[in-house]
């Protein structure tokens, strides 16, 4: 009888044979691509997704937490998940987007509140640049010049 993919080799008893690493790090850079391709027009709506840029920026860097949570020291939690919890409080109570209608046509159109968007803005770029860091720290991203001396 054949063995799975992901059996475990019972004679040595040494685990799986499936390395959830190279899956990991796929799932990163796909978060990141998203990430960077967002920020070129993050109040841009993108239908296939059902989301402006700026939830996508914020969706994404919630995931790559994610990815980085088992790694964070307690302090670390708690800091990404109060940044997290108050910018999707800043959302709620402070829409970016509204739908207005013209009196006289009945068209609808959707507007934006720039001052809300600053503020956002500004929440979820410090935001992103935190997660960014953590994922340095724990070793989630491309080694750094100095931690290749010496290879």
């Amino acid at each position: 009888m054949a063995k799975k993919f992901f059996d475990v080799d019972e004679e040595e008893n040494i685990g799986s044979k499936f390395n959830e690493a190279s899956l990991q790090m796929l799932r990163i850079h796909k978060l990141q691509d998203r990430i960077n391709i967002s920020w070129l027009n993050p109040l841009m709506f993108y239908p296939e997704d059902d989301m402006y840029g700026y939830q996508i920026i914020f969706n994404s860097t919630s995931m790559l937490f994610v990815e980085c949570y088992p790694k964070c020291k307690p302090d670390e939690i708690r800091k990404a998940e109060f940044m997290r919890l108050n910018i999707e409080n800043e959302i709620r109570s402070k829409p970016i987007h509204f739908e207005k209608v013209n009196e006289v046509t009945k068209e609808r159109s959707v507007d934006c509140n720039f001052n809300n968007w600053i503020i956002l803005k500004e929440k979820i770029f410090s935001y992103n640049k935190y997660i960014r860091k953590l994922m340095n720290n724990h070793g989630l991203t491309t080694p750094d010049e100095e931690d290749l001396k010496g290879l």
